[in-house]
């Protein structure tokens, strides 16, 4: 009898799509995020959207040049954030990669587009003595977390051939959005004021991240990233208490005047 080969097991075997794409059945999911990522991403997404929902019901024409083009920016992220979260899991590592073009693109406009509406943030603060201490405290948060994106999505990129860390600095990138589009839901919701629901939006989004550390730990995954950007918003939320009390924040303010 002549001999038979071995069926293909479940590791060996690889369909055509994956050898198209680079990708075999063991690496589609290479420990990346937990396979629900995508609908907490989204999730964090539509909860942002719902915050600016009276802002979009008054349309563009309501709006600057620079908040307009940092809106879509933003939005193009966090919907590219779901969809890339997907095609990760999905061991779609070809579609990832184009779409990795579209999400630098996304994040150079959105950085670019939030210096003109910090610097009319702090010309207000600096025309309005009854605004300026609101605008102290907004300032910094808004100053630190920008800053924070920026060193995220340099971390990201620097680990594109460590996929933990790249896919977790990648998806911390959209709890920076909670304190914008969270804080103007817990103002509306709650009646209180800007300050009070940025600290409220800022300690719900420490919350997330401790419970994706958590996630991470029962998964026996030990990466830096989430920590760290937990340990970044308690400084940011503690830096909203004291910062505008120091010289420091009137020469931020006069430095983007």
């Amino acid at each position: 009898m002549p001999p038979t080969s071995p069926a293909p097991s479940a590791t060996t075997a690889v369909s055509p799509e994956r050898r198209r794409s680079g990708t075999s059945a063991t690496a589609a999911r290479p420990g990346l995020l937990p396979a629900n990522a995508p609908w907490w991403l989204a999730a964090i997404t539509l909860v942002t959207v719902a915050g600016f929902q009276p802002t979009i019901q008054k349309g563009p024409a309501a709006l600057d040049l620079a908040h307009a083009v940092h809106g879509t920016a933003a939005l193009g992220w966090s919907i590219l954030l779901v969809v890339q979260a997907w095609l990760a899991g999905q061991g779609r590592r070809d579609w990832h990669r184009r779409l990795a073009v579209l999400g630098v693109a996304c994040a150079i406009t959105m950085v670019a587009s939030s210096m003109p509406m910090l610097r009319a943030l702090a010309g207000a603060a600096a025309a309005s003595e009854r605004f300026r201490p609101l605008a102290h405290r907004l300032l910094v948060m808004d100053v630190l977390l920008l800053a924070l994106f920026v060193l995220l999505f340099a971390v990201a990129m620097a680990s594109v051939r460590r996929p933990r860390t790249h896919a977790r600095a990648m998806a911390a990138t959209a709890l920076l959005a909670l304190p914008a589009g969270l804080g103007r839901g817990y103002m509306r919701l709650l009646s209180i004021d800007p300050v009070m629901a940025s600290y409220l939006a800022l300690a719900t989004g420490a919350m997330l991240v401790a419970a994706l550390i958590a996630a991470d730990r029962r998964s026996g995954v030990r990466e830096p990233v989430l920590p760290s950007v937990l340990g970044a918003l308690v400084a940011i939320w503690l830096l909203m208490v004291t910062l505008p009390q120091t010289p420091v924040a009137t020469v931020m303010m006069r430095t983007l005047a």
